[in-house]
């Protein structure tokens, strides 16, 4: 048995080690799948709310196109020559950089050009009296006049007039991820690629399978970035692309076109560096493996932004706007695109490049990239250590440890969330604890109750109950081989044992010998006795042992002295039934001994062995001599140190000792009180 219990603490840590791997694995496999990485993003989003508010970039406002505009305004979609009027007033208030978040797919037709038919029905009878130059000359009038008035040909002008206007456009993406033949990119769309690429190409990049650009004019007019994105596994919208491949080329994202034209860092000096991040000019943009941006989300709200209607009408001073980045974009009910985010179910898809922006700008980044997955194997290893080396403690001080590792690990994963921008994993080691715990405690509980069924087993006939359930509930080892402990031992025979066996036949003998021995051991388990054997008319016990005792040569006396009563007892019932009646020696001594589990690996017993059990069976032997019946040892008379009354006898011989034993006759006690039974641990 403590052979098992050394392997037991021998695998602690190896088991715990290898449930760390395990999680670790778990943790690289599922990283970004499956129900871990749901729970995980929940964590992540509790972080957010979690986080103090801080002051978001007060270089990025946004016009907001909401219900009071439509209510004040009219029905959407608007006239272009609102977004003029909205652009001619921007540009005269020093707007430094324009970000229209609306998708300018479809053309919008003059008022002249879709009444032209009709002024020209009504005009017929003057037409039919010009000759044919004069009707040509009508002609290229009215439709010069018709370009005049174009609305987006007004827009692309108004465009012109502001330092830099960002357009969107979209990549429509393959629903499989294969890569399939596309058509090369328009010329428009060529201009806005940011050629200095390193690196190879990242597989899980998505692939795009088309294009929605806005109108030539538009394109033309104003720089590109794309508005595309996608929900991570988790179904959220954690991750923006800052740019995205099409044809082998790469485009920047709405946001990130934005920051660059605001620092003005030309396209020619912007770098893709390809698994690792973008660098504008001084400002390095840090993405994962896959070109993800991790969305530094901030409470709704963060973001100035002012009605669209009050800027059309002149309620807004001019230098709100100096100087600025200015996104223009929809949030009236059904109008724009909304996303899931961390305060609120429907963010609206102008406010969330609003945060990227303001995320650039503040180098206000987070990070969930190789690093970060790094630390977080670190940390599962620690975790899993940790617990498998500290579990030793036991389990109730175990589970202190495990919530406390978990009060820190959440901790941890706070400051680096907070201080550092660091998204570590809280799932995998938070699970990596609790598995370990539960099932090293397992274990230690299979052990323990196998150390149990072993004690109850081994004792249970040599102890009394109270002590073999101490026993159990001890983590003292019953070790093989022993340990050397002051004892005090009983050693029982009785008087002229062959002339009675000579009288009686077997059976009386056997019926009468195991009466007198179980009196005798009831005495001893009484008195927290162990008994060690029966050797033929003679019994050994032993005090002090398995469990410690301080008071084990007290206890060896007393039970010698109610042996004696018992035995007394017995006389009455026996001369009852005609029955021969027994007399017994008694020798105790006490001193330093080796208690423990003597024998083979395959066989032992726990028992004792040393010089006093010899001069305990010789005191045993000296009643004869002496006429007594109980003979203690000095050592025992002085170790018992209780309300017992000795008698000196002289001293006898033992072989093997230089020094004769000095020899007293254990008597009736003088005081009966009884002295507690709590054993010293």
């Amino acid at each position: 048995m403590s052979r098992v219990r050394r392997l037991l603490h021998a695998w602690e840590a190896p088991l715990a080690l290898s449930i760390a791997l395990a999680m670790l694995i778990g943790l690289l496999a599922t990283s970004e799948s499956g129900l871990p990485f749901r729970l995980e993003s929940l964590t992540l989003d509790a972080r957010f709310r979690l986080r103090p508010v801080e002051p978001r970039s007060s270089q990025v406002v946004i016009v907001d196109i909401d219900d009071e505009s439509i209510a004040e305004i009219g029905r959407w979609p608007w006239s272009r020559a609102l977004f003029v009027q909205l652009l001619d007033g921007l540009a005269a208030a020093g707007v430094k950089v324009v970000v229209l978040d609306l998708l300018f797919t479809e053309p919008q037709p003059s008022p002249l050009a879709t009444q032209r038919r009709a002024i020209e029905a009504a005009m017929a009878p003057l037409l039919e009296k010009l000759d044919s130059e004069e009707r040509r000359q009508f002609d290229m009038a009215l439709s010069d006049l018709a370009r005049t008035s174009d609305p987006d040909a007004a827009l692309a002008e108004a465009i012109g007039k502001v330092g830099a206007v960002i357009v969107p456009f979209a990549v429509d993406l393959s629903p499989s991820g294969a890569a399939s033949k596309l058509p090369a990119a328009p010329a428009v769309l060529e201009k806005a690629a940011y050629g200095r690429v390193r690196g190879a190409d990242p597989d899980h990049l998505p692939e795009a399978a088309g294009l929605r650009l806005p109108i030539a004019p538009l394109a033309l007019a104003g720089a590109l970035g794309h508005v595309t994105t996608l929900p991570d596994a988790a179904g959220a919208y954690h991750f923006d692309y800052p740019v995205l491949r099409y044809d082998e080329s790469y485009f920047p994202s709405l946001s990130l076109e934005a920051v660059r034209s605001f620092l003005g860092v030309s396209r020619a000096n912007v770098v893709v560096d390809l698994g690792r991040g973008i660098e504008l000019g001084p400002l390095r943009v840090p993405t994962d493996a896959g070109m993800r941006l991790l969305v530094n989300y901030h409470p709704n709200g963060s973001i100035r932004r002012i009605s669209f209607a009050d800027v059309l009408s002149g309620r807004v001073a001019p230098e709100t706007f100096a100087g600025k980045i200015v996104l223009v974009g929809a949030t009236a009910t059904g109008i724009g695109d909304v996303f899931p985010s961390p305060f609120t179910p429907s963010l609206a898809g102008v406010e969330r490049h609003a945060s990227l922006i303001a995320n650039m700008l503040n180098s206000d980044f987070l990070r969930r990239d190789d690093r970060t997955l790094a630390l977080d194997g670190l940390i599962i290893i620690l975790c899993g250590l940790g617990i498998g080396v500290l579990s030793r403690w036991g389990a109730v001080a175990a589970s202190v440890v495990a919530a406390a590792m978990l009060g820190v690990l959440a901790l941890v994963d706070y400051i680096a969330f907070v201080r550092f921008g660091l998204w570590l994993n809280f799932l995998f080691p938070a699970a990596t604890i609790m598995l370990t715990f539960a099932i090293i405690l397992a274990v230690k509980y299979a052990i323990e109750l196998r150390r149990e069924r072993w004690i109850r087993q081994a004792f249970s006939r040599y102890l009394h109950p109270d002590v073999v359930d101490e026993l159990c509930r001890s983590e003292a080892a019953l070790r093989l081989g022993g340990e050397e402990r002051e004892l005090t031992v009983l050693f029982l025979d009785v008087r002229e044992f062959s002339a009675l066996a000579e009288r009686l036949t077997a059976p009386q003998l056997v019926a009468l010998m195991n009466e007198f021995f179980t009196a005798m051991t009831e005495v001893v388990l009484a008195h927290r006795g162990m008994l060690d054997k029966y050797i033929g008319d003679s019994l050994l016990a032993v005090f002090g042992a398995p469990l410690p005792d301080r008071h084990h040569a007290l206890r060896a006396c007393r039970a010698a002295l109610d042996m004696r009563a018992a035995l007394s007892a017995l006389h009455v019932r026996w001369r009852a039934d005609d029955q021969p009646c027994l007399e017994m020696r008694i020798g105790i001594s006490t001193g330093r001994m080796v208690i423990g589990n003597m024998g083979s690996e395959r066989r032992f017993d726990y028992t004792v062995m040393g010089d006093e059990v010899n001069v305990a069976s010789r005191l045993e032997a000296a009643n004869n001599a002496f006429g007594t019946d109980i003979l203690v040892s000095a050592t025992t008379m002085e170790a018992a140190n209780g309300p017992l009354t000795f008698s000196p006898r002289g001293q006898i011989a033992v072989k093997g000792r230089q020094q004769p034993v000095r020899v007293f006759e254990l008597l009736a006690p003088t005081n009966p009180v009884v002295e507690g039974s709590t054993p010293e641990r």
